[in-house]
């Protein structure tokens, strides 16, 4: 029987002028780094109900910049986002994609594969989404999860292979097809989870907006202060 998964999270450190510059563009410095905090925040305590449910066994979560990685560690203290079972780590690696494969390879050497990579770009993820993606990556399936961007929000393996990651190629919209037919030809059956938004400009956060209209109650922070801003930026 297949292990519970380890989740592996990219996260930046949250300091004013470096998160989300796409988007600070339009709300401003400030305003972005309390969205970004907000992003971080539900991605973490996202992943810790999979750790607390038994669902997950462990969290190793890649600080950036790598020297900041102590900062992050702290930054999580103060909000009561701690568990034994959660590292902060130094990203380590020149570009994304060699980042990841380091992340990768860093879990199968410690016997934690198989395992999800996500980032903060998606906080509001349902944990039904979380559930669909343990299945199949413990029946030995890869796990890949489109953002509206053409990128992707989540990639679950149970093996490591080099060709799986491209390097500093994953600024552009054929992401996730790349990525997936990479996929496919090492395993049997890739699962592709529902397409979902990807936190990067005013364009995607009006996105993630109109993706929760229908939801009365705020359900994450980010939802509190995207609302939040958009009456603003109205007003």
């Amino acid at each position: 029987m297949s292990l519970p998964c380890t989740y592996l999270v990219f996260a930046r450190t949250p300091l004013l002028g470096r998160v989300k510059t796409r988007l600070a563009a339009t709300l401003g410095d400030e305003k972005t780094l309390n969205l970004y905090e907000a992003m971080l925040e539900d991605t973490v305590r996202n992943v810790l109900r999979r750790l607390k449910s038994g669902s997950a066994q462990q969290i190793l979560l890649f600080a950036y910049p790598p020297e900041s990685a102590s900062e992050l560690g702290l930054w999580l203290e103060k909000r009561n986002l701690t568990d034994e079972r959660l590292q902060v780590l130094p990203q380590e690696g020149s570009t994304l994609g060699e980042q990841m494969l380091i992340a990768f390879q860093m879990a199968k050497r410690r016997g934690l594969l198989p395992a999800l990579i996500i980032g903060t770009d998606s906080p509001t993820l349902p944990q039904t989404i979380f559930a669909e993606a343990e299945e199949h990556i413990a029946a030995q399936q890869a796990v890949i999860g489109r953002a509206d961007d053409g990128g992707f929000y989540c990639l679950g393996l149970s093996e490591v292979r080099e060709a799986f990651f491209f390097g500093a190629d994953y600024s552009n919209d054929t992401v996730y097809e790349r990525t997936f037919q990479a996929l496919s030809k090492h395993y049997s059956f890739v699962h592709a989870l529902p397409v979902w938004v990807d936190i990067d400009d005013e364009t995607s956060l009006q996105a993630l907006l109109r993706l929760h209209e229908t939801e009365i109650a705020p359900s994450s922070q980010t939802l509190v202060l995207a609302r939040k801003y958009a009456v603003e930026t109205t007003a």
